[in-house]
């Protein structure tokens, strides 16, 4: 069965993404089961935006602004990589959405980070 075949998602976006990363992270092709999976991995990276402001506020501050964006850079480019390369659930079992739960969270961080420093750095240049 090809990714997605069979799927009744809906109309949205993300919605029809959740066909897509269904297999890769969760036990059941149905979307029932897939789609909470897929949003709350979702969730977890939005989630963590107000505290990676925080993490590379202060990082900014105390070193420097260059620093920080760098290094929410670095991380937003390995973290994508690593989602990239992650196991199936097949494979791996319940390690697979773990995994992609924690390598979110670190997206998260990161964007928030980013967004914030790049801001910081733009007014201040």
């Amino acid at each position: 069965m090809r990714t997605g075949e069979g799927c009744t998602a809906g109309g949205s976006w993300c919605a029809g993404r959740a066909c897509v990363h269904t297999p890769c992270c969760c036990d059941s092709q149905t979307t029932a089961r897939g789609l909470p999976c897929h949003r709350g991995a979702y969730a977890v990276g939005y989630g963590a935006r107000p505290l990676g402001a925080l993490l590379f506020g202060h990082v900014g501050d105390s070193r420097s602004r260059r620093l920080g964006l760098l290094a929410t850079i670095a991380i937003m480019t390995l973290t994508t990589v690593l989602i990239g390369c992650l196991p199936t659930y097949a494979m791996v079992g319940m390690a697979a959405p773990v995994l992609l739960f924690a390598l979110r969270a670190i997206q998260g961080l990161a964007v928030g980070g980013e967004y914030g420093t790049a801001q910081v750095r733009r007014r201040e240049h």
